[in-house]
């Protein structure tokens, strides 16, 4: 999913929606593909706009207020997470009678908390000063 303004979609790429070529109406799993896939564009758009705006935020009061987006979108992030993890994957693996299916979701979390909370850590500093 590109665009002519690389800013917009980047660094990292949002992931293609089930919507595009699929009737989400035809199936509650496309319906349910499409929603998580705008949730993690969301999330990707979060991040990027962390990763692009960060070196140019140089205000103090501009600090402050950069510090709070990011920790908003760490809290988002870490309840995604959570709600997946407690709710979604048990019930998933439930229903399609596959125990462990979704291990490796939980996983690729494992992976990125660590990274995340210090983000959230450093988020919650005076001015980002260590």
């Amino acid at each position: 999913m590109s665009t002519q303004n690389s800013w917009t979609d980047g660094p990292w790429e949002l992931l293609e929606t089930p919507g595009n070529t699929e009737d989400t109406k035809k199936h509650a799993a496309i319906h349910s593909a499409n929603e998580m896939a705008h949730l993690h564009n969301c999330i990707i758009r979060g991040i990027n706009c962390i990763y692009l705006q960060a070196p140019h935020v140089k205000a103090t009061e501009d600090v402050r207020d950069f510090l709070f987006f990011v920790k908003a979108w760490c809290s988002l992030v870490k309840h995604h997470h959570d709600v997946e993890e407690e709710l979604v994957f048990p019930k998933l693996e439930s229903f399609t009678d596959k125990p462990g299916c979704m291990n490796a979701n939980v996983a690729q979390h494992a992976i990125f908390e660590p990274g995340l909370h210090e983000l959230a850590d450093y988020s919650e500093k005076p001015y980002g000063i260590i």
